[in-house]
């Protein structure tokens, strides 16, 4: 559990909102941005497009080839499986609560109308906090849960 929220975390603050690493004094690089742009802020400016919600089904296998390859590095065969079962159902949980949070339905829920509006506020108000989707612990820790406490300003 508490991996795949910091493995949703790490991922979403870090790869998917590379944005926030650039430095405005450098010049524009026109096709890092275009990268930067087709990641993830496609998914911030189209975010009613039901296929920019989730990851794609085709792009899966290489992920899971991926991680399980990571995973057999550090670990054992056998833990390696078991870690590898918990990301892809992290992954369906987060795919499920991000796709539900954009198009509905609207689950009567606390915790789910909480993370909810944290991810709208992520959309709507600053990119540079609230990456979490299924979970506020790694924002709460790293400093990023509340907007107001994101931007350098």
């Amino acid at each position: 559990g508490i991996f795949w929220v910091f493995v949703e975390y790490v991922f979403h603050r870090f790869l998917l909102h590379t944005e926030l690493q650039l430095d405005p004094d450098i010049p524009a690089d026109g096709e890092k941005l275009a990268r930067i742009f087709s990641q993830h802020l496609h998914h911030h400016v189209f975010m009613n497009q039901r296929y920019r919600t989730t990851i794609q089904v085709h792009a899966l296998p290489k992920y899971v080839v991926a991680i399980f390859a990571v995973l057999r590095c550090l670990l054992p065969f056998t833990q390696s499986c078991m870690t590898l079962a918990g990301v892809i159902v992290g992954s369906l949980l987060y795919d499920g609560m991000h796709l539900a949070f954009h198009h509905g339905p609207d689950i009567n829920f606390w915790w789910f109308q909480r993370m909810k509006a944290a991810h709208m506020r992520h959309h709507f108000r600053d990119n540079s906090c609230e990456f979490g989707v299924t979970s506020p612990l790694f924002d709460s820790v790293f400093g990023t849960l509340k907007p107001f406490a994101c931007k350098p300003g």
